[in-house]
């Protein structure tokens, strides 16, 4: 059996219904905490225990110069993360961001491939 918690997003009707269709629980209630192995503690302190969950986080930058600087930010579901064009380049002219802090999925394949793009075009606007 499979659940699938909302923890206060909205689901889109075509979504849940293709869950249903699968015989997914889609558990409203939000999530005050996980404990133990897999235990999920919902608001109201009711407990749920799984075999095994999976879990995405939110990820928040929290280094306070980040917001100092001004950079524009983007907001989803999965967290906020530094807007970038194709380049690498912030809403800041000559400020470059790559890695988690602006790209959110954790992946370091991906963050190097940014790493490398950022620094390219910030030596290209060094040069050029």
């Amino acid at each position: 059996s499979v659940t699938y918690f909302l923890n206060g997003q909205p689901l889109a009707a075509e979504t849940e219904l293709q869950l249903n269709e699968r015989n997914v629980v889609i558990e409203k209630r939000p999530i005050a905490e996980i404990i133990e192995h897999s235990t999920v503690v919902l608001s109201d302190q009711n407990h749920i225990t799984f075999d095994g969950i999976f879990v995405t986080t939110q990820c928040v930058i929290s280094q306070d110069w980040i917001h100092k600087l001004a950079c524009e930010l983007e907001h989803n579901p999965m967290g906020q993360m530094i807007k970038t064009n194709a380049l690498k380049e912030t809403s800041i002219s000559g400020v470059f961001a790559c890695g988690d802090v602006a790209r959110l999925g954790g992946s370091v394949s991906l963050a190097v491939g940014d790493g490398t793009m950022a620094g390219v075009a910030a030596h290209r606007s060094l040069v050029f």
